[in-house]
């Protein structure tokens, strides 16, 4: 389970990164920062919102 949300993490960075650089016209090291901000709260809300429906599946 820590593997996959690891690989989610690095992948979803990467995008980030590349969105803030090539879209948002922003430099690397400052999209990097933001990508990896919005990586930690993606895979967390997304870890969050797995537990919750494996805890209400099983009621």
């Amino acid at each position: 389970m820590t593997k996959q949300y690891i690989i989610m993490f690095i992948i979803y960075t990467a995008i980030m990164a590349g969105v803030y650089t090539f879209i948002f016209n922003q430099q690397f090291s400052v999209a990097f920062i933001k990508s990896v901000i919005a990586g930690v709260l993606f895979v967390g809300l997304y870890h969050l919102l797995v537990r919750w429906l494996g805890k209400r599946k099983t009621q």
